[in-house]
């Protein structure tokens, strides 16, 4: 039990050290602001907003309307 738990420390440091860690934040950042600071990703963002915050409510008011129209006639 002990020898595989010293196989496993020894190989988590093999793999945790510094230069594998600054590789990977180097990667991570880069990916995060490609992302961010791509503008069709912001005209995306846009429309999903322009989405959730208009059509979807007249949709649901539409929705509702036509709901309480047909409770109404029975």
């Amino acid at each position: 039990m002990l020898k595989s738990l010293q196989k496993i420390q020894l190989g988590i440091k093999k793999y945790f050290n510094l230069d594998n860690i600054v590789d990977t934040s180097v990667d991570i950042a880069l990916v995060v602001f490609d992302v961010l600071s791509s503008p069709i990703l912001i005209v995306m963002r846009v429309i999903r907003w322009f989405l959730n915050e208009f059509v979807l409510v007249h949709v649901k008011k539409f929705i509702k309307f036509t709901v309480r129209l047909f409770i109404k006639t029975e």
